[in-house]
């Protein structure tokens, strides 16, 4: 012992007489570096009322059933003040003092680095816990190797559910005891996962992100090192969840093959807003698993019978008749009418013979790197890769009905009461995908100022589409003249027309430069009225009002790129200045400068105080 501190050595020395049974005596205040590891024997601690602080951490010490101290309970609340949550990673309830009992917290909180509240850890002798309504992220590891949790429910509040860095694990690995569980649609960042635990029956995932991490259900973890004649290699052991049988998937484009290597999985949930999948995501489900979609799904679900058999389960995007995948043991299939669009990896290596649907108007097939090789190595057979690669889709009786109808829809209007590809006479346009703009596309029209509009041209227009078209043309095709004044008045009625049907009609705007005399051209039109001066030099400009209130802004600032906008931030700014130029006293300049919603003008906000009386 040094000291008042009791030591590593110290602990070490009093086991070695009793393995079980940790004394610490009379006169010891605190510990230094003193850590119980999961492989410790000790299984009471029995602490004297001398001590300040609780200095021990233990990581997951599961023999440890008991500790006592000899003070009261206040007492031992201020020894473990900035430590009561060391006691979590135990089986540890209670702290018996001398005039009663200290209950271990259940969860353990703190702030994130965000500033929302965060759930830290778990006690692991907990059984069922309900996570307050008021936590926003679940930590990696909160709930890592609580064993004993059968019941979990994670409110709406939480919106990020982390994993561990480094390890591929955290989130809710080594729950053996919790049967089901529900991720809440509120969720936008899912990083946990479940391998581990042994008895969960029932995952359902109501959130939407990009994808699933590959470790979800299944990972290999490190269980040890091994030495090796030239050096030492990881000791690893697959763990995943044996007992799951039902999945409800979240709106994701990928799941990283996660559903593989579970023995027990009956039941896949597709939800209905899930609009794609990846194909070998699909194909890598184990044969027990069903595939589970409703009425109102995105995602279409059918069968290839014959004389009452079933002989694939086919997968398709309903909107599109894109193939998904087709899951069989057949090497010879007859795709279904409907399927308009098929790639390799739809299809399992047993498939080795296709007959093509009357549909199909599309083949994807695998990208190539310029000296043929693949840039991914397709899964399907080689059969059927050749067979695809050499398919002369123009060859089919759809293929031509599909020209004959586009060479149509080309010519003609573009709907029943659509608006024609001849509207575009006289602008400048062009199609991202061909030379010669067309129908079902999106187009982009060069405005003044190296300005540009984009916007989608529908082949079959809705009443409210073609309304939005024919305002648009209204306004692309009025005059336009060689002045500035013209071409600025042209290009902002342009810009807004646009921006009221933004949604309608997919559009965007893509911002040219102005320079400065173009530029003071289109501030002069802004201030008008105001009663300010304008000013430009070098990189900025410069606005003055009442001779005392001035504005400076960088012209190259992104903030001016939507001066052409109706609304735009600067027309605010000008209210604001103008209102503050008004203004009698600093405090009121404060408080006009304050109902500006665009805080980015604050910090362009420049006052001459020697204009201001004395005490103002």
């Amino acid at each position: 012992m040094e000291g008042t501190l009791f030591t590593k050595q110290d602990v070490d020395k009093l086991l070695a007489e009793d393995p079980r049974c940790l004394v610490v005596p009379e006169g010891v205040t605190g510990f230094a570096q003193v850590n119980f590891d999961k492989n410790s024997t000790v299984e009471e601690i029995h602490l004297p009322k001398s001590i300040t602080a609780f200095g021990m951490t233990f990581n997951n010490t599961e023999k440890l059933t008991l500790v006592e101290y000899a003070g009261t309970v206040a007492e031992w609340e201020k020894v473990t003040e900035r430590n009561q949550y060391n006691l979590l990673t135990t089986l540890v309830k209670t702290v018996k003092c001398s005039d009663g009992e200290w209950n271990v917290p259940l969860l353990y909180f703190g702030p994130a680095y965000s500033g929302k509240k965060l759930l830290r850890m778990c006690a692991k002798f907990a059984e069922s816990v309900e996570i307050p309504d008021d936590i926003e992220v679940i930590e990696g590891d909160a709930f890592v190797d609580c064993k004993k949790i059968k019941s979990l429910k994670i409110p709406a509040s939480v919106q990020t559910i982390n994993g561990k860095s480094f390890s591929g694990g955290g989130g809710f690995e080594g729950m053996e005891s919790l049967e089901e569980i529900e991720i809440p649609a509120t969720v936008t960042e899912f990083r946990g996962v479940f391998a581990g635990c042994n008895s969960l029956k029932t995952v359902r995932m109501k959130f939407t992100q990009k994808d699933l991490l590959s470790t979800t259900f299944t990972f290999n973890k490190k269980v040890g090192v091994e030495k090796t004649q030239t050096g030492y290699r990881d000791l690893r052991k697959l763990i995943s969840c044996p007992a799951l049988e039902t999945v409800e998937l979240p709106v994701v484009e990928d799941i990283s093959h996660c559903l593989k290597d579970l023995p027990s999985l009956k039941t896949v949930i597709f939800p209905d807003e899930l609009g794609s999948i990846n194909p070998i995501d699909i194909l890598s489900l184990p044969e027990s698993a069903e595939i589970v979609v409703s009425d109102n799904a995105k995602i279409g679900h059918s069968f290839i019978e014959e004389n009452r058999k079933r002989l694939a389960e086919v997968v398709f995007v309903k909107k599109t008749g894109r193939l998904l995948a087709v899951r069989t043991k057949e090497t010879k299939l007859t795709l279904p009418d409907g399927i308009k669009q098929i790639e390799p990896n739809c299809f399992p290596p047993c498939v080795i013979e296709l007959e093509m649907p009357k549909t199909l108007k599309k083949i994807k097939l695998p990208k190539k790197f310029p000296w043929g090789a693949y840039e991914e190595i397709p899964q399907c057979s080689k059969n059927v890769l050749a067979f695809l690669e050499n398919f002369d889709i123009n060859s089919t009786a759809a293929m031509k009905e599909k020209a004959k109808k586009e060479k149509i829809a080309t010519v003609q209007a573009a709907g029943a009461a659509g608006l024609a590809l001849s509207e575009l006479q006289g602008l400048d346009a062009e199609d991202k995908a061909v030379t010669k703009p067309r129908v079902g596309s999106m187009l982009t029209i060069k405005l003044p100022f190296n300005y540009s509009i984009e916007f989608f041209f529908p082949k079959k227009q809705k009443p409210e589409e073609q309304t939005a078209l024919e305002s648009l043309f209204s306004v692309l095709k009025a005059s336009c003249g060689d002045k500035t004044e013209e071409k600025l008045t042209y290009l902002e009625n342009v810009v807004n027309d646009l921006n009221k049907n933004k949604d309608i009609l997919q559009g965007n705007v893509k911002y040219g430069e102005l320079d400065d005399e173009v530029l003071k051209c289109l501030l002069q039109r802004k201030i008008e009225g105001t009663g300010g001066i304008l000013n430009i030099e070098d990189s900025m400009i410069k606005l003055c009002f009442q001779n005392r209130f001035y504005l400076a802004i960088n012209k190259k600032g992104f903030y001016l790129r939507d001066l052409i906008c109706v609304d735009s931030p600067f027309d605010e700014l000008i209210a604001v200045a103008k209102a503050a130029a008004k203004a009698k006293s600093a405090k009121e300049i404060v408080t006009v400068v304050q109902t500006c919603t665009f805080n980015v003008w604050k910090n362009f906000f420049v006052v001459d105080n020697g204009q201001w009386g004395k005490g103002e």
